[in-house]
């Protein structure tokens, strides 16, 4: 992601896994981590190898749309330090790439690189001919290694409000659905600190702890209900099943609003989630009851906290990785240009109690 504006005094600047693990202050007998900035941009630019004549090919042909791209999902590469993967959903026409890279240190304005390369994506979705080499539109994968060599992908269907389950070593995939995945009515609009927008999103937020007999987290968009399942029944269930007979999976106590992405520590302790509309982050130690009163908040901004589209957590850095797009303005298409309007946060959560 790329900005046309220099650092200001004051900015938040990224200091790296070194730095992070400095900003975390002792507050009474809680931990108070600081929100830091990894990356800010008004606009999305991509980077296509130093080719100028790329570039301008790609914009004249209108492939290349630069304000045409939202990115929506971050995750840190856990096999090449140093570097996140970034998506940019193909909402629109002119979004060159829908996976890229960025570095995670360095010049918060670095533009992203399509992953792996431009010419992987190439591609629409009426000539896609091979889907292990073809890229259209890359969207959040959770991937699981389980006993007897085992992978298993998990991803959401926001419009569908299902749950897919897919065995990689196999490619079968199963879709699940459960009534605590799907919208809830009155919740249907979003601001997020710009304008309203109708969504009706279903299932949107997943994430699980590392350990494969552990507990898979849920979360429909427009909803303030969380879901908890063990995923033992999520592998024994069939194609097509409603899970609600087999486990009641909601958590008892409601959240104050829209929630969306969510993201466990890897051992299951800690559960991170944003209030959309107070521009908040909060967590939830799993061990207590799930009630408002055990959700901590732990950070607030009315600037950068702007609609969160996913959260992420590095077990390695141990570096809560939050991006931010203000989606609201942008469907509206009333983004002010002239401020930053994507940003990669991230909260070092050691130490952090919830």
């Amino acid at each position: 992601m790329t900005s046309s504006r220099m650092l200001k005094q004051g900015d938040h600047v990224h200091r790296g896994a070194a730095g992070a693990a400095s900003s975390v202050a002792q507050s009474g007998s809680h931990h108070t981590p600081a929100l830091m900035t990894s990356k800010a941009a008004n606009l999305i630019r991509f980077e296509f190898g130093g080719d100028q004549s790329t570039e301008q090919n790609l914009l004249a042909s209108g492939r290349y749309v630069p304000r045409s791209a939202v990115p929506f999902d971050v995750t840190a590469d856990a096999l090449s330090r140093g570097r996140l993967f970034v998506t940019t959903p193909s909402a629109r026409l002119g979004v060159p790439a829908s996976l890229s890279t960025v570095p995670s240190g360095g010049a918060t304005d670095a533009p992203l690189t399509p992953y792996p390369s431009l010419e992987l994506h190439r591609t629409t979705e009426d000539s896609i001919t091979d889907c292990s080499t073809q890229l259209v539109s890359i969207i959040a994968t959770a991937v699981e290694a389980c006993p007897a060599g085992r992978l298993l992908a998990y991803s959401s269907d926001a419009l569908g409000s299902t749950l897919t389950v897919t065995d990689l070593t196999t490619g079968v995939s199963r879709h699940l659905t459960s009534q605590y995945i799907h919208p809830v009515p009155g919740l249907f609009y979003v601001a997020a600190g710009g304008p309203p927008y109708y969504m009706g999103d279903g299932s949107y937020g997943l994430s699980g702890d590392q350990r494969c007999d552990g507990k898979l987290y849920l979360q429909a968009f427009c909803s303030n209900i969380q879901a908890a399942l063990d995923k033992k029944i999520i592998r024994d269930a069939s194609d097509g099943d409603i899970l609600d007979p087999v486990t009641q999976v909601a958590l008892p106590g409601k959240l104050s609003g829209i929630s969306g992405p969510l993201a466990v520590d890897a051992k299951g302790e800690l559960l991170f989630f944003p209030i959309q509309d107070e521009l908040a982050i909060y967590c939830w130690n799993t061990s207590k009851p799930h009630r408002p009163q055990n959700f901590r908040l732990i950070a607030q901004d009315s600037k950068r906290l702007q609609f969160v589209g996913n959260m992420k957590i590095d077990p390695t850095s141990q570096l809560l990785y939050i991006l931010t797009n203000r989606f609201t303005s942008y469907v509206w298409n009333v983004t002010d240009y002239s401020e930053d309007n994507y940003y990669i946060l991230y909260i070092n959560i050691t130490g952090v109690q919830c």
